[in-house]
């Protein structure tokens, strides 16, 4: 019983170390590394020094980092080449999913704000949401499907 459980573990201690040698994972995580710091700074350069509400500095540095992701993303760590007219649903699934991690880094913020430090919440965000989109980008908007 202990050697199938210690295969067990052994077993999934490799798949995860697969997961996370990944070139793909390292590209996106170099890219999220990236975006992260674009977002706090446009975060923090918005809501600090022109003095805008949590809600539209958080909307505005996510959005600008958002497109960004995208464009890195697609070129880069996925190597996406769907054709032209496909490229509109890749984009419209990115957004998407992309909202709703906008949406719970928001509300993190917003609900968060009264209680913590604003750098600990985004930090919370950072954290949190990736796994999610790496997920999501890369078994949904950037498959290569079998017939392309």
């Amino acid at each position: 019983m202990e050697t199938k459980q210690k295969n067990n573990a052994s077993t999934f201690l490799t798949g995860v170390l697969n997961q996370v040698l990944d070139p793909v994972f390292l590209k996106f995580g170099c890219v999220g590394l990236f975006n992260t710091a674009l977002d706090f700074i446009v975060f923090f350069t918005c809501h600090m020094v022109f003095g805008l509400d949590l809600v539209t500095s958080n909307v505005l540095s996510f959005s600008i980092a958002l497109l960004n992701s995208y464009l890195m993303n697609k070129f880069w760590s996925f190597k996406s080449s769907k054709r032209y007219h496909k490229l509109w649903l890749e984009f419209t699934l990115f957004i998407g999913i992309s909202s709703l991690s906008v949406l719970f880094n928001t509300l993190i913020l917003v609900y968060g704000a009264p209680y913590f430090p604003l750098i600990l919440l985004k930090v919370v965000g950072a954290i949190l949401t990736p796994l999610f989109n790496y997920v999501m980008y890369k078994y949904v908007v950037f498959k290569i499907p079998r017939d392309d």
